[in-house]
């Protein structure tokens, strides 16, 4: 079944018909016109006035043709809204000269010329260089615009001012410089399959200082010939490495919401140099690659490089190719942790946990055999006045004795005993901390605490292992056995109490009580009677007691 309109199209339609030509501009649809704000508070806002604009540009219920055929009936189609076609500045048809020579066969018959004027602090950044060719012997010294920037900046001249569809690839340049007639000739094609447009650009007379640069570009009428929307200008030379020192502070996504911002205007198309957020994080890698002096693209090779050179050297202690495993600490990471761990103030906690979110798979052989999932492993210390990392592990293995060896290597380093470790519910860290630390077992150590509480033995373990309670919490919210709204909320509320237990008794009787609410079929009063209520009713009422009663201590 359809949804149901939340506004008439012949409601709407008769609205519109009210403000006439108030809607249009020269014939095309004015997007700035208040009229939409007014016709949108007629309708209660019901639809917002940029919903309305792309209702009625969109021809959608065919309302835009109704409108056109009211107040200009000699135009039928709704092609020529604003800001559906680029706008040209001195346009004039011309044929095609001799001085563009195509690479194909096919010729260009009628063009447009514009007129582009490149500010003179823009032409200073591709002054003019003297550019080497050749190989040996045979080299020769051509004269050219600064080879890796002036295809871009260019181009967003170009785009700043005519808004042209095509993502254009420049393929030459030549520059004369001792003509007195031709200055510069610049050529192109768009890259898009359905336009294929070859661009041939000229400059008459090389700038004065202070003065811009005049070219005029010569290419086809392209703006009627879809472009696909996934047709980009390739993203190299020297914007390449501007964007990736840039990216260093910041995030690929958010850059380019930036760039969308400045470069776009409501209804327009995303520009041929407004780059997917996958080849911005590439050029974001590049640049730290580059930074770091990393020339090889074999990660393991990589990473072998950076262990033997300054300022990484000491810092990575192991490196394994298959199963990958890499341990890696830095020498003030491990003195910060010793001097938290001796202060008798503050508690020394360190917290473990792992990821397997920020590593990419990796390519195993030629016939594209990929990796296990890769784990990023870290151990953080809390002190309660500030948290640092203190020892990290990449593992592509997630077994106990993975993890065991990697807690064993930092201890040999020299790392002290922490008071408390916090780690999540799986069966491996767990194991893996008590061997390495207290050379015993999971089910042992759990038996010494128990009988610690139950005050048959006296001696503690060496450090006190603990839970993380936002891992249990979440554990019981998937069980579904719980449902959903007041009943899931109860129990797992109880059961938040029941963590918080101080002694082995309230433990006990606590856990009774959730058992008896949780097998009972019934609540309320005994079969029978009239007044004696059940247990399950009993212990569901002291339960939503203490319920309410850590509630208003939270408050306070």
């Amino acid at each position: 079944m359809d949804r149901k309109l939340l506004v008439n199209p012949v409601e709407m339609e008769k609205k519109l018909l009210m403000y006439g030509k108030t809607l249009f501009i020269n014939g095309k649809l004015h997007y700035g016109s208040l009229a939409w704000t007014e016709i949108s508070n007629e309708m209660n806002n019901v639809v917002k006035p940029y919903s309305l604009y792309l209702i009625v540009s969109q021809n959608r219920f065919n309302i835009l043709n109704n409108l056109k055929k009211n107040f200009f009936p000699q135009e039928t189609s709704y092609d020529d809204c604003e800001n559906s076609n680029p706008k040209y500045e001195s346009n004039t048809e011309i044929s095609t000269t001799s001085d563009y020579e195509t690479d194909s066969d096919t010729e260009l018959k009628k063009n447009i010329v514009l007129d582009l004027d490149i500010p003179y602090d823009t032409y200073f950044k591709m002054k003019p260089i003297n550019v080497q060719y050749g190989k040996g012997n045979k080299k020769r010294n051509y004269s050219g615009i600064k080879p890796g920037t002036w295809t871009d900046l260019i181009f967003e001249e170009m785009y700043k001012k005519f808004k042209l569809p095509c993502s254009f690839i420049f393929k030459r340049c030549k520059m004369y410089p001792t003509s007195d007639s031709t200055f510069l000739k610049i050529f192109g094609k768009c890259k898009d399959k359905n336009c294929q447009s070859n661009m041939y650009g000229f400059a008459d007379k090389k700038p004065l200082e202070d003065e811009p640069l005049k070219l005029k570009i010569c290419i086809p009428n392209s703006a009627n010939i879809k472009h696909a929307s996934n047709s980009k200008r390739p993203l190299g030379g020297e914007l390449r490495k501007v964007i990736g020192k840039e990216l260093q502070n910041t995030e690929g996504y958010l850059m380019r919401k930036e760039l969308v911002a400045k470069t776009m205007a409501f209804g327009e198309k995303i520009p041929p140099h407004v780059y997917s957020t996958e080849v911005l994080r590439k050029a974001k890698q590049n640049y730290r690659d580059k930074s770091l002096g990393i020339e090889l693209t074999d990660p393991i090779n990589s990473l072998i490089e950076l262990k033997y050179l300054m300022p990484y050297a000491g810092s990575i202690h192991l490196i394994s190719a298959d199963p990958l495993i890499v341990h890696y600490w830095s020498p003030e990471q491990l003195l910060v942790f010793n001097e938290s761990s001796k202060s008798k103030v503050n508690n020394c906690r360190l917290c473990i946990d792992a990821t397997g979110q920020l590593v990419k798979k990796m390519n195993r052989t030629s016939q594209g055999l990929k990796s296990s999932h890769i784990f990023l492993y870290a151990a953080v210390l809390h002190n309660g006045l500030f948290q640092t990392p203190v020892s990290q592990m990449l593992s592509e293995a997630q077994d106990m004795s993975k993890i065991s060896y990697w807690l064993n290597q930092w201890i040999r380093s020299g790392a002290n005993l922490p008071h408390e470790i916090v780690c999540d519910y799986s069966y491996a860290l767990i194991g893996a901390i008590t061997f390495s630390y207290c050379q015993m077992s999971r089910s042992r150590y759990c038996d010494i605490c128990l009988r610690v509480l139950q005050n048959k033995e006296t001696s503690t373990p060496a450090f006190f292992l603990r839970l993380d309670i936002a891992h249990f919490i979440k554990m019981i919210c998937r069980w579904k056995c719980l449902g959903k709204g007041r009943i899931k909320e109860f129990f797992v509320r109880s059961l938040i109490i029941l963590v918080e237990s101080e002694t082995l008794q309230q433990f006990e009787e606590i856990f009774v009580k959730i058992i008896v609410i949780a097998s009972s079929e019934t609540d309320g009063l005994e079969l029978g009677s009239t007044s004696v209520p059940a247990p399950a009713e009993l212990f569901r009422s002291h339960m939503i007691n203490m319920i309410k009663d850590t509630n208003l201590l939270s408050s306070k």
